[in-house]
């Protein structure tokens, strides 16, 4: 570090050596130490006014917390702590470069809106939208965009490149460590050295990078343009860490990170309770799907022991097959090089599946009469649990209708149902023996059933009989 001397040359014109009492040469391995301990004491000076920094070789960050009612003390500390370092720097031959200074103020829209403004040597230091540090791009808000979208600049030439050789491309030959471990059944991640903490590569995923890249309402929250969703998509695990970095340096990182959410001793407490609930429910209440004795032919609810229609039936038991075609048509028409029909970002028209939910009509209510008309099955459902919960005996409601109307004739909407009477009359007069009266009981056979037409019986009324029925129902009516 002595008996160096320096000289300026111009043209062929060369000046005297001078030999050089300060400085080390530049470029060399004991420059950026030796000149961190050199600038040490500018640590001290900035403690002693009680802000936060952070020193890289001559580039200098200086940090203070605040709150909105104290902008004007964090600026009187900081200038004053930026007019002690630079009487220190003039004492020890060195310069304070008061035009590279940047200022960045790191909070929500809207919550700051008092104008700020540092005074450093004769200029003064205005807040800047972004700054550049260690070469990651902070903003205001800290929202990583001005780095995702320098590093996508930055690898668009790269990702280019790789594009054009991506067919020849293989996991097995390009990540072989990778692909022999999927091989081997690594399927699962260890995030802590503690005893049955593996978590699956998906759920490890959600706890670290999926997490840190998440926005409010999610990618449709975020944003609808294509360009912007395919840096995001690239660039998420880039975010992830240094979001998941700023958090370790500001001692906000949650302590059960790194431990499965799942198997506390709570939790698997209260999973084993829900699970016995279920066990309980399945085989007192509910059609146990377990037991294949008891299960019926026929496709059922086993919650409300619905039967389903054969259209329903035969939506969801061929459920597996429809969404199979889907996705292969999806793949065809979107994915496919050279069979792509259909835009990637063009929306995917829903499965038209039939469930149980469309046995049940949903009926509007009634405007008229500012009454909601609830369905009889509906009904019957909520007063049977309620007999199974409550002392109310069943037997006892039932002695009521549960309609206005009798359901056999009507639906639940009021309308008149609409049933197969005439074609039932037509089959049984083609395989039944008409008879004008009733044989005697020792003529009948064992097997023997009357179908009785009450309102051809009606019709065969005489006059007089017709008057007195109507008289009697307008008055049961009236009553």
């Amino acid at each position: 570090m002595t008996g160096r001397s320096q000289s300026v040359k111009i043209n062929d014109s060369t000046s005297p050596p001078q030999p050089l009492q300060f400085g080390v040469p530049q470029g060399s391995v004991l420059g950026p130490i030796v000149y961190t301990m050199y600038t040490r004491p500018i640590g001290d000076i900035i403690r002693r006014h009680g802000l936060s920094y952070h020193i890289y070789a001559d580039d200098t960050q200086i940090y203070v917390f605040f709150d909105v009612d104290g902008v004007d003390d964090a600026v009187a500390r900081i200038e004053a702590c930026a007019a002690e370092i630079r009487l220190w720097m003039n004492a020890n031959k060195l310069k304070l470069s008061d035009g590279k200074t940047e200022l960045l103020v790191i909070t929500r829209k809207g919550t700051l809106t008092t104008p700020i403004s540092v005074t450093v040597g004769e200029c003064s230091v205005k807040p800047g939208k972004q700054t550049r540090h260690l070469g990651v791009q902070f903003d205001e808000s800290m929202t990583m965009v001005p780095q995702i979208s320098a590093r996508c600049s930055a690898g668009h030439l790269h990702l280019r490149n790789i594009g054009s050789i991506r067919k020849y491309l293989t996991v097995e030959s390009e990540q072989p460590d990778a692909y022999k471990h999927l091989e081997s059944g690594g399927f699962v991640v260890r995030r802590s050295s503690k005893q049955f903490k593996c978590v699956s590569t998906d759920q490890a995923l959600e706890q670290t990078v999926n997490r840190e890249a998440k926005s409010r309402g999610g990618v449709i929250g975020f944003t609808l343009r294509k360009g912007a969703l395919l840096r995001w998509l690239q660039t998420r695990h880039v975010t992830a860490t240094y979001s998941e970095a700023l958090k370790g340096m500001s001692n906000t990182r949650s302590s059960t990170d790194e431990t499965h959410a799942e198997l506390g001793s709570s939790r698997l407490t209260r999973d084993a309770s829900d699970v016995q609930t279920i066990c309980d429910a399945l085989n007192s209440d509910y059609q146990n799907p377990f037991d294949l004795d008891t299960v019926p032919t026929a496709l059922i609810n086993i919650i409300t022991g619905q039967v389903a229609s054969q259209d329903v039936e035969d939506s969801l038991t061929s459920l597996q097959e429809t969404g199979k075609s889907a996705v292969i048509n999806l793949a065809e028409k979107r994915l496919v090089e050279g069979s792509k029909s259909l835009s990637f970002w063009k929306p995917q028209p829903r499965l038209k599946t039939k469930t149980f939910a469309d046995m049940t009509k949903v009926l509007p209510p009634d405007r008229r009469q500012k009454t909601l008309i609830c369905s009889t099955e509906v009904l019957f459902r909520r007063l049977f649990l309620v007999s199974k919960t409550r002392d109310v005996n069943l037997k006892t409601v039932l002695q009521h209708e549960l309609a206005a109307v009798p359901p056999a004739l009507f639906g639940d909407d009021g309308s008149m149902r609409k049933n197969n009477k005439a074609d039932l009359a037509t089959h049984l007069e083609s395989v039944c023996a008409e008879v004008h009266s009733f044989p005697t009981r020792s003529d009948q056979p064992d097997n023997t059933a009357y179908i009785i037409d009450g309102m051809a019986m009606m019709q065969a009324l005489n006059e007089d009989v017709q008057k007195l029925l109507k008289q009697s129902s307008m008055s049961t009516r009236q009553w």
